[in-house]
């Protein structure tokens, strides 16, 4: 992701057409939410899922699955032996986060908030187990000196941001944003899928028209990041021609 542009166009002064007006309103969210703002950089696969997708919902679906119950395995006995894995666990759920985005375009939205569902709860639960028989490490500030990653992603998973601005280079497959409110998204993907996002503006380049549910007050205009390479990237990840697709929401 690059750093925030100087000046950012008024969506509403980007484009001779009107932009898409606001959506229905957005109901409630039922899922619960975790203790902090979750902001996942999906960039590649482990052995296995390497280049996967799915040609149907239940060969995804038996996939995820397979994966939750090795997850509750994995949980299972650490907390039986109270030694909990906790990087190979959450390196496991954070897979399980880059299947669901890559594959969210096609899959039904019932099943894509069941998945996230499933996800949070997962994370939640590893801090529960965590809490209980890790010992709490004595709190202090650290200077760390912010990094910026610039090059091109396999996949985005957006989850529960407020009030953010997020600048994202080219996106080979997917982009999934899940429950955002009062955001600005400028975002380069073959494919984007937007849940419960009430308040936000979205710069947008896609192959494919963008798919948003649940939305309100949510505002579309052209891609309009800039950064040494970004023409390479951008052609690199086939999303180098202006398709218009931004102002084609379905």
């Amino acid at each position: 992701m690059e750093e925030e542009p100087e000046d950012l166009p008024n969506p509403n002064q980007t484009s001779e057409k009107t932009l898409t007006p606001p959506l229905a309103s957005t109901p409630p969210c039922s899922s619960a939410s975790p203790t902090e703002n979750n902001l996942s950089l999906l960039a590649s696969l482990p052995l296995g899922l390497q280049h996967r997708s799915f040609e149907s919902t239940h060969s995804f679906l038996s996939r995820f699955s397979q994966s939750k119950l090795s997850i509750d395995s994995d949980l299972a006995r650490s907390v039986s032996k109270s030694d909990l894995d906790r990087v190979s666990i959450s390196i496991s759920i954070s897979d399980l986060e880059k299947l669901v985005a890559e594959n969210s375009y096609f899959l039904p939205s019932y099943e894509v908030r069941t998945c996230l569902k499933t996800l949070s709860d997962l994370k939640q639960t590893v801090e529960n187990v965590t809490s209980e028989i890790v010992p709490k490490k004595k709190f202090g500030f650290k200077n760390k000196k912010a990094s910026t990653g610039v090059g091109c992603l396999r996949a985005l998973f957006v989850h529960r941001l407020r009030n953010c601005k997020v600048y994202v280079g080219s996106v080979f497959g997917s982009v999934l944003i899940e429950d955002v409110e009062g955001c600005v998204f400028v975002l380069a993907s073959h494919q984007i899928r937007v849940h419960h996002a009430r308040w936000n503006d979205l710069y947008l380049r896609a192959r494919s028209r963008p798919i948003i549910e649940d939305g309100n007050a949510v505002r579309f205009a052209p891609y309009c990041l800039s950064y040494d390479g970004i023409e390479g990237d951008l052609r690199e990840a086939n999303l180098d021609e202006e398709t218009g697709k931004w102002a084609n929401v379905g």
